[in-house]
């Protein structure tokens, strides 16, 4: 499998020309800069995206370092080498790395990327330049052809590439030239750097704009959510220009990128486009080097911030404006204070704050970002920064922000959440009335919270703007919850001793989460510490790794940061392709040997989706589970195949099969659109197992609050497996339904003649529930008021399948969005006991 991308490519032998041993691991003093290729894993460093590996080309000096991926295949969705696989500033010993680069490639037209053929260290940097020249042919970026099935989009062409990748001493700046040669029939073109990065943990910043994009944007800045890195793509004369494959890639994917103006290439012509990738501390770092790089006449702007008590304020983001717009953004050192050139003769004035994600993680200062897909040294230092913190940068929260031409901050309050029992949770802190601030100078507040704070052993402390706030405390469906008002003043600490009260229930019923992102998803907006953190505070008790396309063991991490007491974890992935339908798939076992970990390759080649469940299967075996996620949304499996619900008719039956035992009936609160198609299945005779998931691509968006309740004899894989198998399933958003007949667990068995189901509801006071449903072959056959115990008489003319629903108008808030709503799986009778009979016949 590790060859499947390069198959049905041939691509060209890939040449290397052979460069002597050089040290990558030393620190280098101003004037040096080197490039070699690593031969020591402590030549490579970390970050959410690291994956650097023995054999890539680092490029490095006293202020920036880039790992350049050889002749490998990568993880992710790019393949192919000669691209930056990871960035990050050079750092202090002992400093956690944080690199954020997912992809990058270079483009020629539309989905043609680079694939390399040659790479030859021009200079190591001893002559004062390190200069890395990759050649290269142009390739079809498969993945989108898989996802588009049509894998004639991109036309094949004789052309070449030629990247030349250059590093000055003492420049954050890695000047990036591409060269495209045409010997091909004309062909309408645009010329692209692309590079996908980790949204999860960073902030896109634009010039003219701060936070909020606008399209005519001549640069584009990032900056780490706690000020850990910035990284900027900059031209290196032409403002970048507007191009609908751009804005494509910025509103639909995490990418940043700067095209050329498109037109029309001919046989013999060279196009060049020349871009700088900065890495630095700060966007105006990155901005004074650009401006010397490209021959700017710059004066120096200079202040200090402080508190409203006279200290200094270190880590605030200052905005140097000019008339009312942002042009590039400082950030304040230990003692306050902050510098940027701006071209000389601008008038500015400046804007400070220190509001910034509004997140906090129990996590010790300093915490690497973990990726899955670093060398085992980076991992290893990685899970014991977990425990053990690191060095950091100075970051300001809670200051608010400041007004336009003032040096001072408003001194932040704390606040201390106490929880009794010691266990994880999660605090939240709402506006009492209305955030007063609403800028494109700040980021936006968490999922409309003031902040969120995850805790790990029940104790956690953050700083807050003063004011007046609704303060929570809670941890998931299954415990009391704690709110109440408090007033947080400059320089306060306000204390919430809580205690949360847990709702045991009967004996072997666990909640499992099986779709939820995190940072190796594309689309995921928290990182992997963060998906562990927000599911242990939320009360989940097993975790499902299922991330777009990648096979993501989280066990390492949960035992570092230290709540597996708490949580289980099963591995798994997303199986993607939009136009069949996404499908959960586990538990499967993480293989590092191989591309993504082992997860499926779908994109390599058409297959109807019979074919895709059979490919899958082959990892997965026959007894995992293949859950259809989202099923009648435009990326779900009914869609695509055209479920007549009505007549009981797929009208595309190249893109059905039945081989999926799981189907999401609960997607982030919503199940009124897919109740009916299960309520169908069961009807036709198809065992299929409903599930609750969150399918969080955030710490919040229904965490802790949709899941599933398993009923099983352990946690382990492979009882829940089975019990999952079996269907013994309630899907929940919020209460709990305990279905019995004659004592025995009801959901998902057969039972013959006419029997009494008790149904037993668990709910915390916050739910409130109005009435209880029983279906019977998915029609309404009773409805009444909601009471906590009640019995129902099963007593059909023929086999028929019930399930029990109780169902809230009130919503949740502010705990949980929505009101509270449960559903059994399907219980069978058989009231003749000669063998259950569906009602319906199989699907046409």
């Amino acid at each position: 499998m590790f060859y499947y991308l390069w198959a049905c490519t041939d691509p060209a032998p890939i040449v290397e020309k052979e460069a002597p041993s050089i040290n990558l691991t030393a620190a280098l003093e101003e004037d040096q800069v080197r490039l070699g290729i690593v031969e020591e894993e402590e030549a490579l460093f970390g970050g959410i995206s690291a994956e650097g590996q023995i054999g890539d080309y680092k490029i490095y000096n006293n202020r920036a370092r880039f790992i350049i991926q050889s002749n490998r295949i990568s993880s992710y969705y790019v393949p192919y080498g000669g691209g930056v696989l990871d960035a990050d500033i050079a750092r202090r010993e002992g400093e956690q790395g944080r690199d954020f680069v997912d992809e990058h490639t270079f483009m020629a037209g539309l989905a043609r990327i680079l694939r390399p053929t040659s790479f030859e260290i021009v200079s190591d940097g001893s002559d004062g330049v390190a200069h890395l020249r990759v050649i290269g042919e142009g390739a079809p970026f498969e993945m989108l052809e898989g996802a588009l099935e049509n894998f004639d989009i991109v036309q094949e062409m004789d052309m070449s590439f030629q990247i030349d990748y250059r590093l000055h001493p003492n420049s954050p700046l890695l000047d990036s030239k591409m060269r495209v040669f045409w010997n091909d029939d004309p062909h309408s073109i645009e010329l692209a750097n692309v590079m996908l990065i980790a949204k999860e943990v960073v902030d896109r910043w634009y010039p003219g704009s701060g936070y909020n994009r606008e399209p005519a944007n001549e640069w584009i800045g990032m900056i780490g959510k706690k000020n850990e890195v910035a990284m900027a793509l900059f031209p290196s004369q032409e403002p970048f220009v507007n191009s609908l494959v751009r804005d494509l890639l910025e509103d639909e994917t995490p990418a940043v990128s700067g095209f050329s103006a498109p037109g029309i290439i001919s046989e013999g012509d060279v196009w060049e486009m020349h871009h700088y990738i900065g890495v630095g501390s700060s966007i105006s770092a990155l901005t004074d080097a650009w401006y010397a790089e490209t021959g700017v006449e710059t004066e120096l702007e200079t202040g200090t911030i402080t508190d409203s008590q006279g200290q200094a304020v270190a880590g605030a983001r200052v905005q140097i404006m000019q008339e009312g717009s942002p042009i590039t953004m400082a950030i304040t050192d230990e003692q306050g204070g902050w510098s940027a050139q701006v071209p000389v003769g601008t008038e500015t004035t400046f804007v400070a704050s220190g509001r910034l994600s509004g997140i906090h993680t129990d996590l010790p200062a300093g915490a690497g970002w973990y990726s899955p897909y670093a060398s085992q040294l980076v991992r290893t230092q990685t899970l014991q920064s977990m425990s053990q913190g690191g060095l950091t940068l100075p970051f300001a929260e809670g200051y608010g922000l400041g007004s336009e031409g003032s040096s001072t901050l408003q001194t932040p309050g704390t606040v201390s959440v106490e929880i009794a029992d010691g266990l994880p949770a999660v605090g939240k802190l709402y506006f009492l009335n209305g955030d007063p601030v609403s800028s494109p100078l700040v980021v936006g507040r968490p999922h409309g919270a003031a902040c969120i704070a995850y805790t790990k052993d029940g104790e956690i402390s953050f700083p807050v703007e003063p004011g007046e706030y609704n303060a929570i405390v809670i941890r998931g469906s299954n415990y009391s919850a704690h709110q109440e008002q408090i007033r947080v003043s400059e320089g306060e600490t306000v204390v919430l001793s809580v205690e949360l009260e847990k709702q045991d229930l009967p004996p072997n019923v666990y909640s499992i989460d099986s779709h939820s992102h995190s940072a190796p998803s594309g689309d995921g907006r928290v990182s992997m510490s963060g998906r562990v953190l927000s599911h242990a505070g939320h009360g989940v008790d097993i975790h499902v790794s299922t991330e777009h396309d990648h096979v993501i063991d989280f066990q390492p991490l949960i035992d570092a940061i230290g709540v597996s007491d708490q949580l289980d974890t099963f591995v798994g992935a997303e199986v993607s392709p939009p136009m069949r339908g996404h499908f959960n798939i586990f538990p499967l076992e993480a293989d590092p040997e191989v591309f993504n970990f082992g997860a499926p390759i779908w994109w390599d080649q058409h297959r109807d989706t019979d074919e895709l469940f059979a490919l899958i299967r082959e990892v997965l075996g026959e007894d995992g589970m293949l859950q259809s996620n989202h099923p009648t949304s435009s990326s779900g499996l009914f869609r695509a195949a055209s479920y007549d619900l009505a007549n009981g008719k797929i009208n595309s039956p190249e893109h059905w099969a039945t081989d999926f035992n799981a189907v999401e009936l609960l997607n982030d609160g919503h199940y009124s659109s897919v109740l009916p198609y299960y309520f169908d299945l069961i009807s036709r005779g198809y065992s299929v197992t409903p599930m609750g998931v969150s399918d969080s691509h955030s710490s919040e968006n229904g965490v802790g609050v949709n899941r599933t309740y398993v009923y099983s004899e352990s946690k382990s894989k492979p009882d829940m497996s089975l019990a999952m198998q079996r269907s013994h399933t309630v899907v929940s958003r919020g209460p709990y339904i305990h279905a019995t007949i004659e004592e025995e667990w009801a959901p998902g068995r057969t039972f013959s003649g006419v029997q009494s189901l008790k149904v037993t509801t668990y709910k915390q006071d916050w739910m409130q529930i109005d009435e209880i449903i029983l279906y019977e072959n998915g029609v309404e056959k009773e409805r009444i008021p909601y009471e906590d115990e009640v019995l129902f008489n099963l007593a059909p003319l023929d086999d028929a399948h019930y399930s029990v629903e109780i169902d809230g108008a009130t919503s949740m808030r502010p705990f949980y969005g929505e009101a509270p709503w449960a559903i059994t799986s399907a219980i069978l009778i058989d009231l003749d006991g000669d063998g259950w009979s569906p009602p319906l016949p199989p699907l046409d």
